[in-house]
């Protein structure tokens, strides 16, 4: 991998962990190192570590063309047990997007759903 990707990698992760961070995620970090995914340990590492966030593995890329599989099914490879892995992606001067499984989509969508209904319930309106 040349200097310019790793650099550019970098800044791709203090990004999107600077967006997590304006949303209220305030213990997310980037990795700190562009070592094939691996801490200082050697183990395998997300490129955005979030201690509120820990229940997701994210993966971040910032490439010009495609990469889209290959990044998610990265994130899923690396992920611990329990973690939902996500891929961040952009391409230069666009908007983030985020890939997930169906199935941790569905996950997600059921939870909201459910935290939405029992609110309702807690305080209904008028």
């Amino acid at each position: 991998m040349s200097i310019n990707s790793r650099q550019k990698g970098a800044r791709s992760e203090r990004e999107f962990a600077s967006m997590l961070k304006d949303e209220g995620w305030d213990t997310c970090t980037m990795r700190g190192c562009q070592n094939a995914g691996r801490d200082a340990g050697g183990t395998v590492a997300p490129d955005i570590i979030c201690e509120d966030l820990s229940a997701f593995h994210f993966e971040v890329k910032n490439r010009q063309k495609g990469a889209t599989r290959e990044g998610y099914e990265q994130a899923a490879r690396d992920s611990q047990p329990g973690q939902m892995p996500v891929y961040g992606f952009k391409k230069n001067n666009a908007e983030w997007l985020i890939c997930l499984s169906f199935s941790d989509f569905m996950r997600l969508t059921r939870e909201l759903d459910e935290s939405i209904r029992k609110n309702e319930h807690r305080n209904p309106t008028k």
